[in-house]
């Protein structure tokens, strides 16, 4: 999808497509590199991003504030690049809706990533929530206590987050290599 997307700010032909591809960008970038859910990516407002610290004031469900720091470098670049370029205008979203007044909306999102699909073909269909799952299962696979996993992605409860727990199928292939107790007890042989 990135690489898709890297293209497409290259070879646009106008401003309004370069803008395009780069919010487009941008919201990819910020799916996965946060966890966020789609809802809190749509109502970012610009008074809530702090580039100075890399951080983003989330307001989550139920009124639920966080804070999130921007780690990912490119995201960040990114993130600096769009406000910088394009956001200027009245609107207080980082992306503002086709009347800037409302932020763009959740289906807005949902459509842009189902014409990525189709324009590169993918045999299955991306939602937004996909990237919150991938970021905390690649979180967990990356040995991430589960109670920082909580509290980045905004539960109220860690039994949510442990929906993300199942070991993921390369996890598990590399625990049961590497860490497998018939391996142990023969390499204790030798």
């Amino acid at each position: 999808i990135f690489s898709h997307l890297e293209e497409k700010v290259t070879y646009s032909k106008s401003k309004y497509q370069k803008q395009k591809a780069e919010r487009n960008l941008l919201i990819i970038s910020l799916l996965l590199s946060t966890g966020i859910r789609i809802s809190e990516l749509c109502h970012i407002h610009l008074k809530n991003i702090n580039l100075s610290n890399r951080t983003l004031h989330i307001m989550g469900k139920g009124k639920k504030e966080r804070i999130l720091f921007l780690g990912d470098q490119i995201t960040f670049s990114l993130l600096e690049t769009y406000i910088n370029n394009y956001c200027f205008q009245s609107s207080d979203y980082l992306f503002p809706g086709k009347y800037s007044i409302k932020p763009l909306s959740e289906q807005s999102v949902r459509l842009i990533l189902k014409r990525i699909v189709e324009q590169n073909n993918f045999s299955r269909t991306i939602t937004p929530h996909m990237f919150r799952h991938s970021f905390a299962t690649m979180l967990l696979d990356s040995d991430v206590d589960i109670r920082y996993i909580q509290q980045i992605l905004g539960h109220s409860s860690i039994s949510i987050t442990q929906i993300y727990t199942h070991v993921s199928h390369s996890k598990q292939k590399e625990i049961l290599s590497s860490f497998n107790p018939v391996s142990v007890i023969h390499s204790d042989k030798k």
